[in-house]
């Protein structure tokens, strides 16, 4: 089985500027994730440096998996 690490990252902003994300931010995040992303994803963590939010994801849909919108 091939395994893809596929990585995003979103510059979300921050009311103190370009700092930090809120922990509220991070939760809610992770929630989608968990929440949308369980049949996709084999793992995920989630991270961030100043106001940037950034996603790694472990799946087995290749590199050219489609954009797909759930929202």
């Amino acid at each position: 089985m091939k395994v893809t690490i596929s990585h995003i990252k979103a510059d979300i902003g921050s009311l103190p500027g370009h700092s930090t994300v809120f922990k509220p931010v991070v939760d809610e995040v992770e929630g989608y994730v968990k929440e949308h992303g369980s049949s996709l994803l084999k793992s995920y963590y989630i991270s961030h440096v100043g106001d940037d939010i950034q996603i790694t994801m472990i799946h087995t849909r290749g590199g050219r998996m489609t954009r797909r919108s759930t929202g």
